[in-house]
């Protein structure tokens, strides 16, 4: 075993060419991972991860190398693995990443495995270049309760229902607290039923496991875990709690409405589905005002829907049943996502 001490602020490379020099590689990487504090769960995680990427070297290209490094972005530590070949190149570089997929007979299941068990995986590849991937992984801490300065300032619900007569819902939503900062997302699979379930929780899940990331990398992460479904329309909102910000992006039809003083805004959009041809994603910036109201909504619900009609005092979850409710259609699934200022609730 190799101590912390004897590697904790150094790098290690492996020249890979068979099975033998991806065991030793993955015996680092759990020895390496332990010694940064990661769980057992989470170092099984990486050398899952450099099982992967080792074997797809021999197996591809016939030789290359493994590197595993330590990273330190501000007070986060975390661990880089990077695998380099001179192969051929890998023509559909998103293609690879949808399980079942191989050019070589294998099960199929490995840059797609990889892509949800890291925080954020980088490829390039051609052939006269070969193929070089990047994947990092983060000991995410969060601050105790004592170190934060205040929480949460918003108020989160949803309301979600499956298509009438369905026991899977097409449609999901995400709601994610951490330091300083709140993620919602709302999801509509293609289409619906079985299919649309798929799609729409292989996104969530993605989603849930990865809320730290930015948003572009979580519209790409949850693109690449779509590949082998349908795709999904989804729109992502971060709230910054202390700038009193919204940073949001949306692919497809998911409607995104604000109410700041009493001014209808409709968010804008773009059109495409996650997983199938994606168009760039374009994040913007918004200012929350006080006492503001957003809500999100599949199209599964009417969009003819008025503010009038709405309890704005009532809680964000209570808001998103009203709606789902009243304005539910009656032949797809339905979501609903509300977000309040808790200030302006508690002062009526």
């Amino acid at each position: 075993m190799v101590s912390f001490d004897e590697h904790a602020s150094e790098k290690k490379s492996f020249l890979i060419s068979g099975p033998a020099d991806v065991v030793a590689a993955r015996r680092f990487t759990k020895t390496y991972a332990l010694a940064l504090d990661f769980s057992e769960q989470q170092a099984e995680q990486l050398v899952l991860v450099v099982a992967e990427l080792g074997s797809n070297i021999y197996k591809h290209a016939g030789r290359g190398t493994l590197t595993i490094s330590r990273l330190q972005v501000e007070q986060q530590v975390g661990v880089c693995i990077e695998a380099r070949d001179w192969g051929s190149g890998i023509i559909d570089q998103e293609r690879v990443f949808e399980d079942g997929y191989s050019t070589v007979g294998t099960l199929g299941d490995g840059l797609g495995a990889v892509n949800r068990l890291v925080d954020a995986l980088e490829i390039t590849s051609d052939g006269e270049n070969g193929t070089h991937i990047i994947a990092t992984k983060m000991l995410w801490q969060e601050r105790s309760g004592r170190e934060r300065r205040y929480e949460c300032p918003f108020d989160i619900g949803a309301a979600s229902r499956a298509f009438p007569g369905l026991h899977v819902n097409g449609d999901a939503f995400v709601i994610k607290h951490w330091d300083g900062y709140s993620l919602v997302a709302v999801i509509d699979g293609v289409g619906h039923g079985t299919y649309a379930h798929k799609a729409a929780i292989s996104a969530k899940a993605y989603i849930e496991t990865h809320f730290r990331q930015d948003i572009a990398h979580l519209f790409m992460g949850a693109a690449r875990a779509c590949r082998a479904t349908r795709g999904v329309v989804m729109t992502l909102v971060v709230l910054d709690w202390s700038n009193r910000e919204i940073h949001y992006a949306g692919i497809g039809n998911i409607e995104t409405r604000t109410c700041n003083t009493s001014q209808d805004k409709q968010l804008s959009i773009r059109r495409g589905i996650v997983g199938v041809k994606m168009p760039v994603v374009r994040v913007s910036k918004e200012s929350w005002n006080e006492g503001a109201i957003m809500v999100l909504h599949s199209d599964g619900i009417s969009s003819k829907w008025q503010w009038q009609q709405l309890l704005i005092h009532e809680s964000a979850t209570a808001i998103a049943q009203r709606i789902l409710r009243g304005h539910a259609r009656d032949n797809d699934d339905a979501t609903v996502l509300v977000i309040k200022d808790k200030v302006s609730r508690n002062r009526d």
